[in-house]
C-alpha cells in the first residue's frame, strides 16, 4: 500500500484514505505541495527471534524512501513469547475437541 509524507510537518505515515480526506481530488500523479510519496523497498527478512521495524523515511536525491531495521529480541522477550506459546498450546490442546460450541452463522446464499 502506498504511503505518503507531509514534508512540511514530517507527518508520516499517511495512507491513500488520509490523502483523499485532505484533498477531494487527490491524484498521486500530481502530488499536492508539501506532500511526497514514500517509495516502497523490500522489507528485510527476519528470524523468529527478530522483529522488523519501519523507521522514518529517508530523503535521497529528492526521493523519499521507506526504510526498515531488523531488531533482535531480548532474552526476556523471547522467554515471554515462548511462555505465551506454551500457555496457548495448553489451552487449546488439553484434550478438548477442536470444535467450538455454538451454531453456524447465518449465511445468505
Amino acid at each position: 500500500m502506498p504511503t505518503y509524507i507531509n514534508t512540511n510537518t514530517n507527518e508520516y505515515p499517511l495512507y491513500p484514505e488520509d490523502m483523499r480526506v485532505r484533498f477531494a481530488n487527490f491524484d498521486e500523479e500530481a502530488m499536492p505541495d508539501g506532500y511526497a510519496i514514500a517509495h516502497d523497498v523490500d522489507v528485510p527478512e527476519s528470524t523468529n527471534v527478530q522483529i522488523v521495524e519501519e523507521l522514518f523515511p529517508v530523503l535521497n536525491d529528492g526521493t523519499w524512501t521507506r526504510q526498515y531495521v531488523v531488531i533482535d529480541l531480548t532474552a526476556e522477550q523471547i522467554a515471554f513469547a515462548e511462555q505465551s506459546l506454551i500457555e496457548i498450546n495448553k489451552k487449546y490442546s488439553s484434550g478438548n475437541s477442536n470444535t467450538l460450541s455454538g451454531s453456524a452463522p447465518n449465511v445468505i446464499e
